[in-house]
């Protein structure tokens, strides 16, 4: 009876070891190749083998029970008990996945991901719509205007002007297409020597200068998240004052003495466009071209300044 427990256990030894030889390529245990190149259809393809053999040496195990229990019988050894149900569950084969062509990892998106995702894309950039606050300073030409100077001639002299500058603030609120803002500024410029026979080679100097506020309104579109579109107009209110001299004690033109200045509080109003740029979220940048037209004085003709202007601020 021992010899046939013998034979028994040298049979499964034998057998196993035989399957070993037969397991070690199929499954990859001494592939040449690396494991992780290879595909996932490679590799379900080898768990399903895998789970083939498994359920083959099962059976083959089960056949060989009642001559093992019939040996350990005769020798007062306990059989064997029958597997548990639990052990003798077929694995299920793995069903092979689809293999992407694609040598990226991809990761697959829900339809509301994707959602998500286009909403996101398509929300307008934070700095087109809140309360910003901005300074500014422009580059400004003013038209030529028309003054009654007596001193100068009967008739109205006509004036030019050098190319000036303006300074001030700006503040107000954004929506999606529209806005309202204030701006408050300064200008000056300096006026060029009138062309009248009775000036000759006189010196000649006189500057036209003023300060006030507009209330503005206007739209803005926007072509992309960083960028917008502007127009609007505005009116308001500024204080301007323009003066010329002649120095003089100057010999034999004494009765030319000129000493001319004339300021007034006048209506003004303004037409506007240009572009704003968002560098960061809360950071805005401005180009605006501006066109400011003031009344006429008692003694001055209304003067209309062409502004190229560039802002910098910040939005809340």
């Amino acid at each position: 009876m021992y010899i046939l427990l013998f034979l028994t256990s040298f049979t499964h030894v034998a057998l196993g070891q035989a399957n070993r030889d037969n397991l070690r390529q199929p499954y990859g245990w001494e592939g040449k190749d690396n494991e992780f190149t290879r595909s996932p259809q490679q590799r379900r393809q080898s768990i399903n083998a895998l789970s083939s053999r498994i359920q083959a040496f099962q059976q083959k195990l089960k056949a060989m029970e009642p001559k093992i229990n019939a040996a350990l019988g005769g020798t007062g050894l306990q059989a064997i008990e029958p597997p548990n149900d639990e052990l003798q569950r077929t694995v299920p084969a793995v069903a092979p996945l689809p293999v992407n062509p694609s040598r990226s990892s991809m990761i697959p998106v829900s339809p509301g991901d994707q959602q998500n995702v286009q909403g996101v894309r398509d929300q307008p950039h934070r700095g087109n719509m809140g309360v910003y606050v901005l300074p500014f300073i422009a580059v400004q030409g003013a038209s030529p205007f028309d003054a009654n100077i007596a001193e100068l001639g009967n008739s109205p002299v006509s004036i030019k002007q050098k190319i000036g500058f303006s300074s001030g603030w700006r503040i107000g609120k954004r929506w999606k297409n529209f806005f309202i803002d204030a701006d408050f500024s300064y200008f000056r410029n300096k006026l060029k020597k009138p062309s009248v026979n009775t000036l000759g080679d006189l010196s000649f100097s006189g500057t036209a200068e003023g300060y006030g506020g507009m209330l503005n309104f206007g739209g803005n579109f926007n072509p992309g998240t960083a960028t917008s579109i502007l127009f609007g107009a505005g009116v308001g209110a500024f204080n301007q004052e323009i003066q010329a001299s002649i120095p003089t004690p100057v010999t034999g033109f004494e009765n030319l003495a000129l000493n001319f200045n004339e300021a007034e509080t006048l209506f003004a109003y303004q037409l506007f466009t240009g572009i704003n740029f968002y560098p960061t979220e809360r950071t805005l940048v401005s180009m605006k071209y501006r066109w400011l037209n003031i009344a006429e004085m008692e003694k001055c003709s209304a003067r209309s300044l062409h502004m190229l202007e560039l802002a910098f601020g910040y939005v809340f």
